[in-house]
């Protein structure tokens, strides 16, 4: 009931979307660049060597680059 007195209405207000700093056009080329460059680099060291967190470039190499994995493992004989 308080809802409706202060706003005459049951819908919840609308969110802000807050912009998303980490993934930038700059730090999005900056590991395509880097995943070109150190193919075999795994994600912890990529992402020390980038300074963005681990999830961060999770998320910028599954949504932005399209790539869920970015090391390559030889096959054994």
């Amino acid at each position: 009931m308080k809802r409706i007195r202060q706003t005459g209405s049951l819908l919840d207000k609308a969110t802000r979307s807050r912009a998303r700093p980490v993934r930038s056009t700059e730090n999005i080329a900056a590991v395509a660049q880097n995943v070109l460059e150190q193919p075999s680099t795994s994600t912890r060291h990529r992402s020390q060597n980038l300074n963005i967190s681990r999830t961060s470039l999770r998320r910028i190499l599954n949504k932005d680059l399209g790539k869920w994995q970015c090391t390559t493992f030889p096959i054994k004989p």
